[in-house]
């Protein structure tokens, strides 16, 4: 059995001081090792922020880390998006919304994507700075130069299909005009019976592919992806590998017949949290209670290879920690994940 590299990031107790390096340059790199698709390695912290760090996403060509931070030093409850190189290191990129008239409002910037030719996509969601939920979201389309100086793409939230979307995940790009993603209601709900409404949740609507235009975007759902929890492009991103239940399929971007690849056996409250593929192999986040000798359960985590050719499933890694938003480098055998405790 080997392991993933793995590369974790963390909201600790301590601040690392990170400077930003200027917009002169586009980030984009090239000559990334073809390794893996998984080696032997250890779990390494990324980031270090007294805030919370998350949504963590690869660039197309695996050279960088894309993620949402926050900063406690923002009386705006700003939350920026930033790249990391993708060993880790200092921010190449950070991109807040700093610009007059814009510090009476919070703004979200996440669910980055950054395509081999240099053009970043992202999503903005702006409320009142006491507001759960944001009032107005945007898909821009930019680059790492100019990042402000962009396309409006879409607004949300929007009918699509029957389902009301507000916000888009997971973004990923498939072609020069081509991306696909998450499909989600970003709602707000009690965290106990006769509390007040204040956690923010995301209920995944399924996938959506997404064509660029000239005047915006369009999106249209992927027929038989309603309600997946996670979903990875595979197959030279010709192919979308998801997730219902504890099953695992496949379907082609442009839609068409739903391939099954896997199902895992039934658990204690078990679950499929992530899948995230690199051309015919995947890693897979499941969650399940596991009886100890004496009877108790205690929630683990487990990383699992996947093979789409067969099917075959492997463990890869265990843990009793909170493992989330786990994804596989498209260039190598790094894994990169968000960490917490129980």
């Amino acid at each position: 059995m080997t392991f993933p590299k793995i590369r974790s990031m963390a909201w600790p107790s301590v601040l690392l001081a990170i400077a930003a390096c200027g917009h002169s340059e586009p980030f984009v790199t090239a000559g990334v090792d073809q390794q893996g698709p998984f080696e032997t390695g250890t779990l390494s912290r990324l980031t270090l922020n007294a805030d919370a760090d998350y949504l963590a996403s690869w660039t197309a060509d695996g050279a960088g880390i894309l993620y949402t931070f926050g900063d406690r030093g923002r009386a705006d409850h700003d939350r920026c998006l930033a790249i990391l190189p993708g060993g880790g290191g200092t921010r190449q990129f950070t991109l807040c919304d700093n610009r007059p008239g814009h510090a009476d409002s919070a703004e979200t910037i996440a669910s980055g994507a950054l395509s081999t030719d240099g053009k970043l996509l992202y999503l903005v969601g702006a409320s009142l700075p006491s507001a759960f939920v944001p009032g107005r979201v945007t898909l821009f389309l930019a680059d790492t130069v100019t990042p402000l100086n962009r396309q409006a793409l879409l607004s949300m939230p929007l009918q699509l299909g029957g389902l009301s979307p507000n916000w888009l995940g997971d973004i990923t790009w498939v072609a020069p005009d081509q991306f696909v993603a998450m499909a989600q209601e970003n709602t707000v709900v009690p965290s106990c019976i006769g509390c007040p409404a204040r956690d923010t949740v995301f209920n995944q609507l399924g996938v959506v592919r997404g064509t660029i235009t000239s005047s915006g975007a369009t999106l249209q759902l992927v027929a038989g992806t309603e309600g997946t929890r996670s979903f990875s492009v595979a197959d030279n991103r010709t192919s979308i590998v998801f997730i219902q239940g504890l099953t695992i399929s496949k379907v082609p971007v442009a839609g068409g017949a739903i391939t099954p690849i896997a199902t895992l056996p039934p658990g204690i409250d078990k679950r499929i949290d992530d899948v995230s593929c690199r051309e015919t192999v995947c890693v897979v986040n499941v969650y399940e209670q596991v009886l100890s000798p004496l009877g108790s359960a205690k929630p683990v985590y487990t990383l699992l290879r996947l093979t789409l050719a067969g099917g075959a499933v492997a463990p890869l890694n265990t843990t009793e920690g909170i493992w989330s938003n786990v994804r596989l480098s498209p260039a190598n055998g790094d894994v990169v994940l968000r960490v917490g405790s129980l």
